[in-house]
């Protein structure tokens, strides 16, 4: 996966791994808290528009069973969280839900030592693909350029959110399409 990614990318990862990070990955609510406090941090700072609701989210996440919770991906600097990256895995695709940084995650290179470990995570659980959700390359010129780094393919087809109107319609129907499939692998119950 680490050679297919550009070697900009790379090389930014290879700063990151450097800076003395330390990942944490929970699925509980004091995870996702931390991260929620980091995402109001950041949009302080950046006054961007969103319809992102991440109290929503932290509902959502205390009502998933343990086996479909996302997972909240911590970065922390000598003890303090400077990035956190929200992910979810249905069936064999990988959903990036969320991500926030603090000042100190870009000089630490913070967002790539999370999305790599994201990645990683994704792959050792059986996730084929990872869906990192729109790109905006005018009016994000940023999140564009990190998102493209990483090796994958450009989509150009109408996307789940957009038939479904949001992105919790979107995460709903990927998960009824989950279960659906998980239910049609299993085997038949003999008769009698």
């Amino acid at each position: 996966m680490r050679k297919h990614l550009d070697q900009k990318w790379r090389n930014q990862l290879n700063r990151a791994e450097k800076n003395g990070l330390v990942l944490e990955s929970r699925t509980d609510l004091d995870a996702y808290r931390e991260f929620v406090a980091l995402y109001e941090v950041m949009w302080t700072r950046k006054q961007f528009e969103t319809s992102v609701n991440v109290e929503e989210f932290g509902r959502i996440l205390e009502q998933l069973p343990e086996e479909q919770k996302m997972l909240t991906l911590l970065a922390r600097k000598d003890g303090e969280a400077v990035a956190a990256l929200v992910v979810s895995r249905l069936g064999e695709e990988g959903i990036y839900v969320l991500g926030a940084t603090n000042d100190k995650a870009r000089d630490l290179k913070a967002a790539y030592f999370l999305q790599w470990q994201a990645m990683l995570w994704l792959k050792e659980h059986g996730a084929r693909s990872y869906d990192l959700g729109g790109i905006d390359p005018d009016g994000n010129p940023g999140g564009y350029h990190f998102k493209s780094g990483l090796g994958g393919v450009d989509l150009s087809h109408l996307h789940l959110h957009v038939k479904h109107g949001s992105f919790l319609s979107l995460c709903a129907a990927k998960i009824a399409a989950w279960r659906r499939r998980d239910a049609s692998h299993k085997p038949a119950k003999p008769n009698g």
